[in-house]
Parts: C-alpha cells; structure tokens; sequence
C-alpha cells in the first residue's frame, strides 16, 4: 500500500521534534535533531541538523509520491536531500518497507523507510553512494 503513514513510526505529526540516531557498537548515538515539517499520506518533510560521520550542517528531506495511489504497490515520487533533488525517482511498497530509488548528486542512492520496534523509531536504510542506518526517534 503506497501511503507513507504505514512505513513511519506511529502517532507521529506535523510540528513534532525529531531526535536522529544511531546504533554503533550496541549503544544508541543522536546524531542529529529537526522537526517534522509536515506529513500527509502522500508527502513528508523534515528539517534539521546533522553532525555524524565528516558531515556536519544541515539536514532537510522531502518526499512526495506523486502518483498519490494507495492501493499501489509501486510508483513515481520525489525525493530531496539538501539541495539534491530527484524528479524521477520511484517507490516500491513490499513487506513493510518503502524504499526509493534516486539519484542525488548523479549517484544512485536507495532510501529504505520502515517502522522499528524501539520506542516506535522510524529506520531510515541508505545503501548506495551512501550506506548507513540511521533512526528517527519521535520527542514528545
């Protein structure tokens, strides 16, 4: 089912702080902090900050699946980080996963978004140009 609320943790909304972390070595690192800009079935921003791994500096993300289709399994969205930004990119929804296919910066980056069970994070998976795991962890 192509809507986004089933692929982020649930009870999150427009206007809620998010804390960005990661699990090195079995200990949970926050890495970065933002808001959730706003959030709809078909579309998602985030806006924050991010000091991890040689980068630090901003962190904005926007996600728009533009066939606006839920019963589909797959389809065309657009995706930005930054100031990259994807036009043609496309999502498939399978097994509890969102993933989206992009390229950003000319290279292929795939951007893998599910529930996960600690505290109702939602995991951001990239592999390609870029590879790490990182969780959005909702603030009350």
């Amino acid at each position: 089912m192509a809507t986004l609320l089933p692929y982020i943790a649930e009870g999150v909304y427009a206007g809620q702080k998010q804390g960005l972390k990661v699990n090195e070595l079995m200990l949970w690192l926050t890495v970065g902090k933002g808001e959730l800009k706003s959030l709809s079935d078909f579309e998602v921003a985030i806006a924050g900050k991010i000091d991890f791994v040689g980068y630090k500096g901003d962190l904005n993300i926007y996600l728009h699946l533009s066939d606006q289709d839920a019963a589909a399994a797959s389809g065309p969205c657009v995706f930005k980080l930054n100031t990259y930004r994807d036009e043609d990119a496309t999502y498939t929804a399978q097994k509890g996963v969102l993933t989206i296919n992009a390229v950003l910066g000319g290279h292929k980056q795939s951007i893998a978004l599910s529930r996960y069970r600690r505290k109702g994070y939602t995991k951001c998976e990239l592999k390609g140009h870029t590879n790490v795991t990182a969780y959005l962890e909702p603030k009350k």
